[in-house]
């Protein structure tokens, strides 16, 4: 498991419990952003991958297994929750 040094309120985890991106939500950031990011970032079709918010309170240890339901990204202007969150391959 490995974690960012620098402060920040949302985390983004591989499968590996991995942490592959994160920044400090302030409110002003959406899941449409997200998308964006991750399109940037990620050279796999957004088709393969999806986020899930993970169930685990605090520092999650299993969050491959244990996460809620993915996310719609695409046009999903909501703000972004602090907290963790899992990338995992959609296939």
């Amino acid at each position: 498991m490995s974690r960012a040094t620098i402060r920040r309120n949302a985390h983004f985890l591989d499968g590996e419990n991995n942490e592959i991106l994160g920044f400090w939500q302030n409110g002003s950031v959406s899941w449409s952003q997200i998308a964006e990011w991750m399109h940037i970032t990620i050279t796999l079709p957004s088709v393969q991958y999806a986020v899930f918010r993970c169930l685990e309170g605090g520092n999650p240890e299993n969050p491959a297994t244990n996460h809620g339901p993915s996310i719609n990204l695409s046009g999903n202007n909501n703000t972004v929750d602090p907290g963790y969150y899992v990338l995992l391959s959609a296939t």
